[in-house]
């Protein structure tokens, strides 16, 4: 995984992208999201949660764009 940096029309977002696939994931924003909702936020759940998305993602690539 590394760090890099997605610009879209709304502006430019760190973001975290599993090299050699199209998987980005965006900490800052999920945490974020949680804070104006006033809940309650489990970095080390969300952290989990994220590793769980990536691998069934990653099971969902095609073989010839997967790791």
């Amino acid at each position: 995984m590394e760090w890099v940096t997605v610009q879209d029309e709304y502006g430019r977002d760190p973001a975290i992208r599993d090299p050699g696939t199209t998987i980005l994931l965006f900490p800052l924003t999920t945490i974020s999201k949680r804070i104006e909702r006033a809940e309650k936020v489990d970095v080390r759940q969300l952290f989990k949660d994220a590793c769980q998305t990536v691998n069934r993602l990653r099971a969902q690539l095609p073989p010839n764009n997967s790791h």
